[in-house]
């Protein structure tokens, strides 16, 4: 495992970034929970749980240095900060995570073990979060705009589950199966985000995620990107 050399490589790219140490009183206002131990935030600051443990802590650190690593390398992303629901941090995971565990593993020998297991459990919540999701649309506490970016939010999610987790693909099978308009946002997800990387212009990124968005009825003018 070696976080140093990771760091190392950023700075032979002329990366720079500041690790931040959050304490449990500050997590809610930078975002951070269990399931998101850390993250970028808009000004390239990395926040990360001050009471991790040093390997769930390196971990961590690791997985969003290797966001930073593909954005400078080329990668398109959207800004995710402001946008509560987060569908284009979503997005942004199922464009980047499953480059991310590879180029952790094979050139740093940095399992991405808390990673994996937090998405999965996620994902064995999922009639949970469907029904809760029905219900909330049913009650009016959301109305079918919100439904809609919930499940496109949702949809993206499962795309990041098949291809960082092939061992999990009946699962997510299973379980858009029960909904059809989850079934097409993925399957169009699937068609529009599944070959996004760093390695094509960017231009044709941009409009990939751009013909997603609209193809689920989004309006583009919403979205903006980092780079």
């Amino acid at each position: 495992m070696s976080l140093e050399r990771l760091k190392n490589d950023l700075e032979q790219m002329n990366i720079t970034y500041v690790i931040v140490e959050v304490p449990s009183s500050d997590e809610q206002t930078y975002r951070l929970s269990d399931n998101s131990p850390a993250n970028v935030g808009p000004d390239g600051r990395i926040f990360v749980m001050e009471r991790l443990n040093e390997e769930e802590k390196i971990e961590a650190i690791a997985h969003e240095l290797g966001h930073i690593f593909y954005r400078h390398s080329g990668q398109v992303s959207l800004d995710n900060y402001e946008d509560q629901h987060n569908l284009p941090l979503e997005i942004n995971n199922t464009i980047s995570h499953r480059s991310i565990i590879d180029l952790l593993m094979t050139r740093y020998e940095i399992a991405s073990t808390a990673h994996i297991s937090r998405r999965i459990t996620l994902l064995e919540e999922s009639e949970e979060y469907l029904i809760n999701l029905e219900e909330a649309l049913l009650k009016k506490e959301i109305d079918y705009i919100d439904y809609n970016y919930y499940l496109a939010m949702f949809g993206v999610y499962l795309l990041d589950i098949e291809k960082c987790l092939a061992d999990r693909q009946d699962q997510v099978n299973s379980v858009v199966r029960t909904n059809p308009r989850l079934s097409f946002i993925l399957d169009t997800a699937r068609i529009h985000l599944f070959d996004v990387a760093e390695n094509l212009p960017e231009s044709e990124q941009r409009n990939r995620i751009e013909n997603f968005l609209v193809a689920l009825g989004f309006n583009i003018q919403d979205f903006s990107y980092c780079n």
